[in-house]
C-alpha cells in the first residue's frame, strides 16, 4: 500500500484547501536524463575517500539520493527517469536509443514513493541485462540519441502549465562532445536539430540543467557543445564546470527538509460581530517541522483503521441506534440534551478565528508566547472591504494600546491567541552603531572561527533527522537506519584553540570592556557564595604540594575538608567517603542492547565496556532473537559454595571429622573427600537476592569454629580459582538458555546461513575448545558479554573467572531450515543487593532490568532473573560473532566500530 507523504507530514492546522492550492502552485516535474553509453561505465574515482566507481553508479546514486530527499521535501512533485544510448527503447514515441523507467504511470512520470526508490536502486544490477548501452550517435547512422531523448523528455512535460508548475530537466553525462565521432554535414545537421530541439524546450518554459560527470585527468569541456545548448556565454563557461561539480555533491547530501516555496501558508476568516468577517493571510518567517501524526494500520489489510461506535443492548445482544438524547444530572435531575444541542455547545465559534474581545497590553506578558509567532495582513480576494475593517482595528489598538483576544482553532483543539498591532519601525529611530575596533577584533574572530560550508538552509535538526532516517529504513526496508552526524554539537577541541580563545577574549573585551564579568548582573546569592567556596578553595589549594603528598602517599593523612580544596579548586566531584576522594572513580562508557525478548518479557541490558563493537554485536544478536520469537531460560540450580580445608593431626581424626559430617543427624547436606590427615569439604547454601560470597564465608566460618571446638583442628580457608568442580556440579545459579532462530532471520539479519553456522560451532566451540584444553570454556567469547554486565550492574568482575563457563550448542532444526542455539553456564554469581549493586550508577542498572533490590514476592527472585538475563545475553552475543565469523564480518565490523574516527593533537 502506497501511503501518502502529504497526509503524513501536513501539519495538523493546515487547512486542507489552502494547502492543496499550495501544491497544484508550486508542483514541480523533472526529468533525469542519464546517458547509458558504454563510457558512463569505465571506472574513475569519487569522493573524498577516493572509491572506485563508474560514472553511470555516481548518477544513479545522485538520483537515488535526490529521490529520498524529495519525498520528504516535495513529496507532491513529479519526475521521470529517462536513459539515452541504451539498446533497448521503451517510450511512447518509440524512439531509438531512449528507455523511459517507470513503475506507475503511462505517461512516464511518477511521484517519489517507496516502491519507485527500492526498484530504482535495483535497477544498476539488471541494467545491462534487460536495457543494455550502447552508443547511439555513431558515423554511419541518422538516429540521434540525444535529440531523441530530448523529445521524449519535453514529451513527457507536456503535462502541466508553465505558470503553475516549474518543469526541468537534469542530463548526466561525461561526453562533452556527443558527436564528435562524425564528420561534416552529417555532424552539422544533427548538432543544428539537437541544438532546436532543446531551444523548443526552453520556449515552452522548460530548463534544462546539466551536471557534467569529468574524468580526474581529463576535464569536461562544456564549449564543445553544451555551451551553445544552454546558451552560456565565455564568464559563465568558465565557472560552469567547478559550480556543477559542487552542485552533484549537494544532490548527494541533500538535507532532509520540508520545504514551503511561499511565506503566506494559509488564509482565515476573522468573525467580529453581528456576521461582520474579514479575510485575513497569515505569514510565517518560520515553519517548525515536526514528526507527522501516527496511523494505526489494520494487521491483516495493511489498510488505516476508522473508529466506528455501536451500543449493544446488554439484556438481548441486540444492536441498537445511538440515543438521540443525551442528560446530565443537576440537582437530581435529568437535563436531557439533544445531539444538535451538544454539538453547538461544543462549537465555540463557526471560523477558525473568532474576536473575543480586548485588554490592555501591560496584561500581555512574555511568558504568554507558547508558539512562534504569525503575522497576519488583510486580504481581498474572497472578501471585499477587509483592508479597511483591518486598518480600523489596527489603528485603534495602537491608538488605545490594546490588543485583541481571539478564538482559534477548533472544537477539539481550542485555543486563545493575542492579535497585537504592529507599528512600524519610525525613520527617526537610531541605534547604536559599533566602533572600528569592535569591528575590527569581530572580522579577526570570523578569519579564525572558519564555518566553511555552513548554510542556515542546511543546518540540521538531529532528532528530526533521525525521524526521517526511521521513515526511510521502514519504507525502502533498509536493514540499518542511516548514520545522521549532529552538526548541533560545537568543535569543543576547535574552540579550544588558543588562537580561537585569545580572539574571543578580545571581542568581549572590545564591547563589553576589561572589567566586564559575564552574566554578572544576573547572579543570585547562591551563585555568589559558591563562587565565593570555589576562589577560596583555589587560594587553599595553593598551599599545598599535592604532587610531593602523593607521591609519599600522604593524602590519606589529609582531613576531607582539605581534599576538597583540591578536588573543589580542579572542578571535581566532592562527594563520596574519603577514600572515594582519593581515589576517585574511573568512568566506562555504558551501552544498552535490546529489547532482548526472554521468557515473554522485554529487557534493556545494560554493559560496560570499551569494545563499542561488543554492544553493537550483542544487539544484534538480540534482534535476532526477538525477531524469531524470543528466548526461553531455566534455572536449574542455585546455591553458592565454600570449600575450605581443614587439616587434623592424623588421617583418623579427619576420617572422624568425615563421618560426623556425613551424619544426617548432624548435617545431612555436607560432604567432604579427604586425604591422610586433610579434609576437603564442600558447603552449599540459598543466598536470596545476594551474590552471597561474604555470607556464606561467615556461615562456614561458624561451622568450622564449631568442628574446632570437637576435633581441635587447624582450620585453612581455600581461595577461589577456576576449578571442574564448579563446572561439573555447579555454583550460584545454574542457568540453560535456548533460542529457535528462523531461516529468514540468519540469512536477512545474521548475514549467513543455518549449515555453516553449525559448521563452525562444532569446529570452533567444541572441537577447538577441547584441543587447547579448555576448561569450561567451549563458547565463542562468553565473557566478554558476562564481565560488561557485571560491571554494568555491580556485581564481582573477578567472578568471571568461573561466571563464564559456558558450552554453546548450535543444531539445524525444523528439517535444517531453522537454527537452535543454547547456552548452558552451570555457575553464575551474581546478586541484586550488597556490594557494588549499592553504588548509584550501577542500582540505576539494575533498576533498568527492573532487578533492583530484595525481591518483594519471592527471595531470590531477583538474582535468578539477573542471572537468566546474563546467559540470555550470552546468548545474543554468541550467535551474533558466530555469525560474523561465518559470513567474514568480524574485522570490518572492528575496525567500524571499535576505533575512533578523530585525530587528536596534543599542544
Amino acid at each position: 500500500m502506497e501511503i501518502d507523504p502529504d497526509d503524513i507530514f501536513r501539519d495538523e492546522e493546515d487547512d486542507s484547501q489552502n494547502f492543496l492550492q499550495e501544491k497544484e502552485s508550486s508542483k514541480e516535474y523533472v526529468v533525469y536524463i542519464v546517458d547509458a553509453s558504454p563510457k558512463m561505465f569505465s571506472k574513475t574515482y569519487s569522493g573524498e575517500d577516493q572509491n572506485v566507481q563508474t560514472h553511470f553508479q555516481i548518477a544513479i546514486n545522485c538520483i537515488s539520493e535526490s529521490l529520498k530527499t524529495l519525498i520528504i521535501n516535495n513529496s507532491y512533485d513529479e519526475v521521470a527517469i529517462c536513459f539515452f544510448n541504451t539498446r533497448e527503447k521503451k517510450n511512447l514515441q518509440d524512439l531509438n536509443g531512449v528507455f523511459v523507467f517507470s513503475v506507475s504511470g503511462e505517461d512516464g512520470m511518477d511521484r517519489p514513493t517507496a516502491r519507485l526508490i527500492k526498484e530504482f536502486d535495483q535497477i544498476e544490477e539488471s541494467f545491462m541485462k534487460k536495457i543494455g548501452s550502447q552508443y547511439g550517435i555513431v558515423s554511419g547512422s541518422r538516429d540521434n540519441s540525444l535529440y531523441n531523448a530530448l523529445w521524449v523528455a519535453q514529451a513527457i512535460l507536456r503535462k502541466g502549465s508553465a505558470k503553475t508548475t516549474n518543469k526541468r530537466m537534469l542530463l548526466f553525462t561525461n561526453e562533452d562532445d556527443p558527436f564528435g565521432t562524425l564528420k561534416g554535414v552529417t555532424k552539422l545537421d544533427m548538432t543544428r536539430t539537437t541544438l532546436q530541439r532543446a531551444k523548443d524546450a526552453q520556449d515552452l518554459g522548460i530548463s534544462i540543467e546539466l551536471l557534467p560527470l569529468s574524468n580526474q585527468d581529463e576535464e569536461f569541456n562544456i564549449s564543445l557543445f553544451y555551451a551553445d545548448m544552454l546558451g552560456l556565454d565565455d564568464d559563465a563557461v568558465a565557472n560552469f564546470v567547478p559550480s556543477s561539480t559542487l552542485r552533484l555533491q549537494e544532490m548527494k547530501d541533500q538535507l532532509r527538509k520540508r520545504m514551503f516555496k511561499k511565506r503566506r501558508y494559509r488564509t482565515y476568516t476573522l468573525s467580529i460581530a453581528n456576521g461582520v468577517s474579514i479575510q485575513l493571510s497569515a505569514y510565517a518567517l518560520l515553519r517548525p517541522t515536526v514528526p507527522g501524526n501516527i496511523t494505526w494500520l489494520d494487521s491483516t489489510t495493511n489498510l488505516p483503521l476508522k473508529t466506528e461506535r455501536s451500543f449493544i443492548c446488554a439484556d438481548t445482544g441486540a444492536l441498537m441506534k445511538e440515543a438521540p438524547k443525551q442528560f446530565l444530572p443537576y440537582r437530581n435531575q435529568e437535563v436531557m440534551f439533544s445531539v444538535e444541542e451538544i454539538s453547538h455547545i461544543k462549537r465555540v465559534s463557526t471560523t477558525q478565528l473568532c474576536l473575543l474581545g480586548f485588554k490592555p497590553l501591560k496584561c500581555l506578558k512574555d511568558y504568554h508566547n507558547l508558539k512562534p509567532s504569525t503575522f497576519l495582513f488583510p486580504t481581498e480576494e474572497e472578501t471585499i472591504g477587509s483592508t479597511k475593517i483591518f486598518v480600523a482595528l489596527h489603528r485603534s489598538m495602537l491608538r488605545l494600546r490594546r490588543f485583541a483576544v481571539a478564538f482559534f482553532g477548533s472544537s477539539s483543539h481550542p485555543q486563545l491567541v493575542a492579535l497585537i498591532a504592529q507599528l512600524h519601525m519610525d525613520a527617526t529611530f537610531t541605534t547604536s552603531h559599533a566602533s572600528d575596533e569592535q569591528i575590527k577584533k569581530a572580522a579577526a574572530l570570523m578569519k579564525r572561527v572558519d564555518l566553511r560550508d555552513f548554510t542556515v538552509c542546511q543546518f540540521s535538526n538531529p532528532a528530526l533527522q533521525k525521524h526521517y532516517a526511521v521513515l526511510q529504513a521502514l519504507a525502502l526496508e533498509e536493514e540499518e537506519i542511516p548514520e545522521i552526524k549532529d552538526e548541533t554539537l560545537p568543535d569543543e577541541e576547535g574552540m579550544a584553540r588558543p588562537g580561537i580563545v585569545n580572539a574571543i577574549e578580545e571581542f568581549k573585551h572590545s564591547v563589553y570592556g576589561e572589567n566586564y564579568v559575564e552574566g554578572e548582573s544576573n547572579v543570585t546569592e547562591a551563585s555568589k557564595k559558591r563562587k565565593a567556596l570555589a576562589d577560596k578553595a583555589v587560594q587553599e589549594a595553593g598551599n599545598y604540594d599535592w604532587e610531593d603528598l602523593a607521591e609519599n602517599g600522604k593524602l590519606k593523612d589529609l582531613t576531607v575538608t582539605e581534599l576538597k580544596y583540591y578536588l573543589t579548586a580542579h572542578k571535581l566531584p566532592v562527594t563520596g567517603k574519603k577514600e572515594a576522594l582519593i581515589m576517585g572513580y574511573v568512568q566506562v562508557p555504558v551501552g544498552v542492547v535490546g529489547p532482548l525478548l526472554l521468557d515473554g518479557r522485554e529487557y534493556y541490558v545494560p554493559m560496560a565496556t570499551t569494545e563499542g563493537c561488543l554492544v553493537a554485536s550483542t544487539n544484534r544478536g538480540c534482534k535476532a532473537v526477538y525477531l524469531s520469537g524470543g528466548a526461553h531460560s531455566m534455572v536449574l540450580r542455585d546455591g553458592m559454595t565454600r570449600a575450605p580445608i581443614v587439616r587434623f593431626g592424623s588421617a583418623k581424626r579427619a576420617a572422624e571429622a568425615k563421618f560426623f559430617l556425613e551424619d544426617s543427624r548432624n548435617f545431612a547436606t555436607i560432604a567432604g573427600v579427604f586425604s591422610r590427615e586433610n579434609l576437603y569439604m564442600r558447603y552449599s547454601c540459598t543466598t536470596g537476592d545476594a551474590m552471597g560470597m561474604d555470607l556464606t564465608s561467615k556461615g562456614v566460618q561458624n561451622v568450622l569454629s564449631y568442628l574446632h571446638s570437637l576435633f581441635l583442628t587447624w582450620i585453612l580457608l581455600a581461595f577461589l580459582k577456576p576449578a571442574a568442580v564448579n563446572w561439573v556440579e555447579g555454583r550460584g545459579k545454574s542457568v540453560v538458555c535456548e533460542a529457535t532462530i528462523k531461516e529468514e532471520v540468519v540469512n536477512k539479519v545474521l548475514k549467513t546461513n543455518v549449515e555453516a553456522l553449525v559448521e563452525l560451532n562444532t569446529l570452533k566451540n567444541l572441537v577447538g575448545s577441547a584441543m587447547a584444553g579448555a576448561l569450561g570454556g567451549f563458547n565463542a567469547h562468553a565473557s566478554n558479554v558476562v564481565t560488561a554486565i557485571f560491571i554494568a550492574t555491580g556485581q564481582d568482575p573477578a567472578q568471571n573467572v568461573e561466571c563464564s563457563n559456558c558450552i554453546t550448542m548450535l543444531e539445524a532444526v525444523n528439517h535444517g531450515k531453522d537454527l537452535h542455539i543454547s547456552v548452558t553456564m552451570p555457575s553464575i554469581e551474581v546478586g541484586t543487593i550488597g556490594g557494588g549493586t549499592q553504588l548509584a550508577p550501577q542500582a540505576a542498572c539494575l533498576n533498568l532490568l527492573g532487578v533492583k533490590g530484595e525481591s518483594k514476592e519471592k527471595g531470590g527472585e531477583n538474582s535468578k532473573v539477573l542471572a537468566t538475563i546474563v546467559a540470555a545475553s550470552v546468548l545474543a552475543g554468541e550467535l551474533s560473532l558466530l555469525s560474523a565469523i561465518a559470513a567474514g564480518q568480524l574485522v570490518k565490523s572492528h575496525l567500524k566500530y571499535n576505533r575512533s574516527t578523530k585525530h587528536i593533537t596534543f599542544d
